[in-house]
């Protein structure tokens, strides 16, 4: 026997000799049930799915920091209006609740790739751990450096207005 008829013997799904592989075969996370190629499996898939949620939200984080930024810079000017400064908290209500969802999910991805055989993930995860905080970092000094002293000065507004 060849060396090439004894490869083609053991027929590991191959089409040529034999028949193909009719049960499903799992291989870290991905499924065949032809033999020909690969699927994700439904628990794979859904780390996927999480995974670029969480980089649908870092993408909305950082616009909707842009857009608070914009509006910061037009606060004391003769835009200013109340419904500027509405709008400004609004979005700093929608990205601190954006932030802290995310902060949850990561958690969960995270503790979900501590399992064994889950290094790719866990790789996925530390990427994903960088990307937040690089985007929560403009987002925490924006409130830090802009928003604190206005919104310090809105509340002593606010206390003056209430006692006269």
């Amino acid at each position: 026997m060849s060396r090439r008829d004894h490869y083609d013997s053991l027929n590991y799904g191959s089409t040529s000799r034999g028949a193909p592989l009719k049960d499903k075969v799992h291989l870290d996370g991905f499924t065949s049930s032809d033999g020909e190629g690969y699927q994700l499996s439904g628990e794979a898939n859904d780390f996927d799915s999480q995974c670029q949620e969480m980089s649908n939200a870092f993408q909305s984080i950082s616009r909707n920091t842009s857009q608070m930024e914009r509006l910061v810079r037009q606060i004391g000017t003769p835009s200013d209006a109340p419904g500027l400064r509405r709008r400004l908290g609004d979005l700093r209500s929608s990205v601190k609740e954006e932030v802290s969802d995310t902060a949850q999910t990561l958690k969960r991805l995270e503790e979900t790739a501590r399992e064994p055989g889950r290094r790719h993930e866990r790789l996925r995860i530390e990427r994903l751990k960088s990307e937040y905080y690089d985007t929560t970092k403009r987002y925490r000094n924006l409130l830090k450096i802009w928003l604190k002293p206005i919104l310090q000065r809105l509340k002593l507004e606010s206390k003056k207005e209430t006692n006269n």
